[in-house]
């Protein structure tokens, strides 16, 4: 039905109580109508067989002596039923011998005459009555018969009675199953009405944060577990897929990056390349004219910028190829002692540092690192040398290498020339060079980030600007604090103990 699909739950489970206590109570009610209407017809049709068999004994003298007055007599003792309204003896030829008639009453027809001649011995029955034919005996032998008829009337006022007695007790029944499912379906419309509240509040807010309560453990509990599983699995798989669409998003950006660095390296590379190739066509013609002119001595200096232009081009290449490398060609990782790769960094960079007449001092609580070891060794060499290099015309140079345990990172500090902070996010970048006036190719700070980034970390720059010293801080995923606790970084600084200088 329509109406069903637009009403509330509350509502249909009030309708529907309503209506099968009605239909239930209906049923019940018809069947026994009806069996007390069979019930009554059994009655009066036996009544009337037993009434008509005293009437015909009592009526034997009667039609044997002609005696129609005693015959009438007999039939009126049939006024006691109310039922009855008409009686009749018949002779043995079949002739009305005597008959009784109910007086007319005020409602319904007028009861009818007895028949001229006498029906088949039984029982019969027409619409509104009920007729029972008789034989009376005597000797053996049939001296007449005896005719009674009785309306069903007082059986349609029974009937009429207990229709409306039915009614009004369908009636009755139905406003209590209202009352009483009023209350009652609270137990099934109000988990069902709590769910779809939930389910509105998830749609509204777009979010599967919400669970809805459970609060019976039947089918609704049932449907309420279910319910909140296929949320768990929802917000698992929203969580899922904003994890994926934030790492589309960074591999989207680390790909423009790359496009970004790629272009400059193109660039870069074809200009740093070019330089030197130019340089060595021109000192070349320059060594052909000087060696056909026999100036030795000036040749001489000619192809000594030609190396030294080939060695610039060399160390390019290098530097190049080790770029290209970072990621792909791994040494086995192990677990390195982070003091062995500063003092073995610091063997490499001894030149430069007594060059340099640098101070360095190393903290002697640095832990325990997991990596490529010749991969750690070159982040940690390339910091120092860079250090070293960028002291500008400071009186005391100083290094710095320390562990920071708050955050977990290694930090190579040094008081030199400094870095502006706008210019923080440009050292890590191809080719960038913020000091031309110093040697390199710009590609070496890009090495140890993609070291580091390689080992699970980041690295960044720390300087208030220039004159202000600079630090370069990074960060791995494999740290071991102590003997026996590996990747776990303590909360609060450890102060060193103790430091060693070089």
């Amino acid at each position: 039905m329509k109406i069903f699909r637009i009403t509330s739950v509350r509502q249909k489970l009030i309708g529907i109580s309503m209506i099968a206590s009605a239909l239930a109570l209906l049923l019940a009610g018809a069947a026994l109508s009806v069996y007390d209407y069979l019930q009554f017809r059994r009655l009066l049709h036996q009544e009337m067989a037993v009434l008509a068999a005293v009437i015909g004994d009592r009526s034997t003298a009667a039609l044997s002596f002609d005696d129609q007055d005693q015959a009438a007599e007999n039939l009126a003792a049939s006024e006691a039923r109310r039922s009855m309204v008409s009686a009749c003896i018949y002779d043995a030829e079949g002739e009305v011998f005597a008959s009784w008639m109910r007086s007319a009453r005020t409602e319904g027809p007028p009861p009818a005459p007895c028949p001229e001649r006498p029906p088949a011995d039984g029982t019969r029955a027409d619409e509104r009555s009920l007729i029972q034919v008789r034989p009376i005996l005597l000797d053996g032998g049939r001296i007449g018969s005896v005719y009674l008829r009785a309306e069903l009337r007082d059986l349609e006022l029974r009937f009429a009675h207990y229709s409306g007695v039915t009614v009004f007790v369908v009636l009755l029944a139905a406003g209590v199953a209202y009352f009483a499912s009023a209350r009652l379906q609270r137990i099934v419309s109000d988990p069902i009405r709590a769910l779809a509240r939930t389910a509105g509040t998830i749609s509204a807010k777009q979010g599967y944060s919400v669970r809805a309560i459970k609060t019976s453990d039947d089918e609704l509990g049932v449907l309420v577990d279910a319910f909140n599983r296929m949320l768990d699995n929802l917000e698992q798989r929203d969580r899922e897929l904003k994890d994926a669409n934030c790492r589309l998003e960074d591999l989207v950006e680390e790909l423009e990056t790359k496009h970004t660095e790629l272009e400059r390296f193109t660039y870069t590379v074809s200009h740093d390349l070019r330089s030197p190739l130019i340089t060595i066509r021109g000192f070349l013609g320059m060594v052909l004219k000087d060696a056909r002119a026999g100036n030795w001595h000036r040749a001489e200096g000619d192809m000594q910028r030609i190396h030294a232009a080939t060695d610039k081009m060399d160390q390019l290449l290098k530097e190049l190829l080790e770029l290209s490398r970072i990621g792909r060609l791994v040494n086995e990782p192990q677990w390195i002692p982070f003091a062995e790769l500063v003092q073995e960094s610091l063997e490499l960079a001894a030149g430069r540092i007594s060059e340099g007449r640098v101070e360095v001092v190393v903290a002697s609580d640095l832990p325990t690192v997991f990596g490529d070891r010749q991969r750690l060794l070159e982040v940690v060499q390339n910091l120092i040398e860079n250090a070293a290099k960028f002291m500008g015309d400071q009186q005391r140079p100083r290094i710095e290498i320390v562990f920071r345990s708050q955050d977990g990172a290694f930090c190579i500090r040094d008081n030199g020339i400094g870095i502006d902070p706008q210019y923080h996010h440009r050292v890590f970048d191809l080719f960038e060079r913020l000091d031309t006036t110093t040697e390199g190719t710009g590609i070496g700070l890009s090495i140890v980030q993609r070291i580091v980034e390689f080992h699970g970390g980041r690295i960044w720059v720390e300087s208030q600007g220039r004159g202000h010293g600079t630090a370069f801080c990074f960060t791995l995923s494999s740290v071991l604090l102590g003997n026996d606790r590996p990747g776990v970084l303590g909360n609060e600084e450890m102060e060193p103990e103790g430091a060693w200088e070089v």
